[in-house]
């Protein structure tokens, strides 16, 4: 997969650091596959922050709560904006049930009052 270039800066700065910490230490670096595991982890969590892309769902022509959660899931939609009742309340069960589901899922529910 291609990189973005913050991710390869974090990684080539992290692969100093541990390398750096291996002289210290007077050993040489050795990855695991867990290592490199939690490295590609980290870079995927970079590459999310750099992507900013605009997701829509199948079904455009009425809102099907279900089919934007699983879009969500789907497309592994990092934020979710969504304005007004008419949008957010049919929106509310399907994504409670999705956070049980999916530890990735954090409901918010802000509010603004005039």
């Amino acid at each position: 997969m291609a990189r973005s270039a913050e991710a390869r800066k974090v990684l080539r700065e992290l692969n100093n650091e541990l390398r750096a910490a291996g002289e210290t230490a007077g050993r040489s670096l050795v990855s695991t596959a867990q290592d490199r595991a939690v490295l590609e982890l980290i870079a995927d969590q970079t590459d999310r922050r750099v992507e900013q892309s605009v997701v829509f769902p199948p079904v455009v022509d009425h809102l099907d709560a279900e089919d934007v959660v699983r879009t969500i899931e789907r497309e592994r939609v990092p934020v979710v904006t969504v304005v007004g009742d008419a949008m957010a309340r049919p929106l509310v069960d399907p994504s409670r049930r999705a956070s049980q589901t999916c530890r990735r899922w954090r409901l918010l529910p802000m509010a603004a009052y005039c």
